[in-house]
């Protein structure tokens, strides 16, 4: 099932489904008063065993509200903004526990720091993100993709950051794909975090295109800048 409105678009997939005589039961998407519901199957009754649902999004920038424990027992929400225009979430159960499952509401919204930069041949370019001040009370979230002309790679030349530092970078980061991929899978992407600055530095894409995603929450940091060129494609 795929739905669309004002610039958001979600995908659900079910790679299994639970059958209880003749109905099957989906993990449901609805779109109601302009935001997404995404539910477990039976919601807030207990879901059946094996359940494996998927949900694609496509947006500018969104808000969801998810438990902010993913397992176990649902007693509170929490607001979750998501950097990447594009991510995916599955449901899994096995076939022995039941709970009442979720509720997910996804609300797509502006942000002046989503954008897409199409480049000319042999220029060059800069990402600037200021930092937050302790007393701004929010979170940062962008992403810049720089997209080369045909027959032209863009290279990643300079980054300097000052972000807060944690383990596997997860308060704050800078995260760079340099294939074309919209979900940022691990296996492929780079993460940056804490105060650092790259010089003479050699990533290069394979596809064209530079995807550069940005989050920095409320503390005494100077954000991020990154400097790239357009180059001829020699592979």
């Amino acid at each position: 099932m795929t739905r669309t409105s004002a610039g958001t678009t979600l995908t659900t997939s079910e790679t299994s489904l639970a059958t209880d005589g003749a109905t099957r039961r989906l993990c449901l998407l609805q779109h109601l008063d302009g935001r997404y519901y995404w539910t477990s199957p039976n919601y807030p009754d207990p879901y059946p065993n094996h359940i494996h649902c998927g949900l694609r999004v496509i947006s500018v920038i969104l808000k969801i509200v998810i438990p902010r424990r993913l397992c176990n027992t649902l007693k509170w929400s929490q607001r979750v903004h998501v950097s990447a225009s594009f991510f995916y979430i599955k449901f899994s159960t096995d076939d022995r526990i039941v709970r009442r499952g979720f509720n997910i509401s996804i609300e797509g919204v502006s942000s002046s720091c989503h954008k897409t930069i199409q480049e000319t041949a042999d220029s060059q370019g800069v990402i600037e993100l200021p930092g937050l001040s302790y007393y701004e009370k929010k979170e940062e979230h962008c992403e810049y993709r720089v997209q080369a002309p045909e027959g032209y790679q863009v290279k990643l030349t300079t980054l300097k950051l000052s972000t807060d530092t944690s383990k596997g970078c997860w308060k704050e980061y800078v995260l760079i794909n340099l294939h074309g991929e919209r979900n940022y899978p691990a296996v492929s992407s780079i993460i940056y975090c804490g105060s650092q600055y790259y010089q003479e530095m050699s990533h290069v894409t394979t596809g064209g295109v530079l995807s550069v995603v940005y989050k920095g929450k409320n503390t005494i940091t100077r954000g991020m800048r990154a400097t790239y060129s357009i180059t001829a494609d020699i592979s």
